[in-house]
């Protein structure tokens, strides 16, 4: 290794003194889904890359995912928060995921989980077919109103059950 090398290991910030170039990067910890990437080094410029580590099982709710009432239209103001779960699927190609859809108790249970799982499709079409994300890599799943995390008696409790989740479920099986 050129230069001199940094680690602090309490806040994880790693400084590394090298030449210009291009250098592959592999991050790696216990628990964690191995990260890859390129860091370019331009002369006189300091290069920053931050990662994001995941795990499988980790749950990200997208908050600001919205649709238009009764249906599976995605509302312009959510794209920003797709864009997000885009690029953590881009900064860990491996990685597969379930988009979950729920929805709250108002309506028969069996609208629920059709409005449910046409959600979790319209996230994942968005993804893949405007990010360029592998769809293989995308599972879509409605679970109507059988998952709640919080009481739907309240209108704010409903609003807070009607959701997109992303679930990390491990890495992609080499072929």
């Amino acid at each position: 290794m050129f230069g001199k090398s940094y680690a602090v290991a309490l806040t994880r910030i790693y400084q590394v003194q090298l030449p210009v170039g291009s250098y592959p990067v592999e991050i790696k910890a216990d628990g964690y889904i191995t990260q890859s990437s390129v860091v370019i080094l331009e002369k006189d410029k300091i290069a920053e890359k931050n990662f994001d580590l995941v795990q499988k099982g980790m749950v990200i709710t997208l908050k600001g995912v919205y649709f238009d009432f009764n249906q599976a239209t995605i509302r312009p103001e959510s794209y920003s928060v797709l864009d997000d779960a885009a690029k953590i699927l881009t900064d860990n190609p491996k990685i597969t995921v379930e988009i979950q859809g729920h929805t709250d108790s108002e309506g028969p249970d069996a609208y629920n989980q059709r409005l449910s799982e046409k959600r979790a499709y319209a996230v994942v079409d968005y993804l893949a077919k405007v990010k360029g994300i592998d769809a293989n890599r995308l599972r879509a799943v409605g679970y109507g109103e059988s998952k709640p995390i919080a009481s739907n008696e309240t209108k704010e409790g409903r609003a807070l059950n009607r959701r997109v989740e992303f679930v990390i479920l491990g890495e992609m099986e080499q072929k």
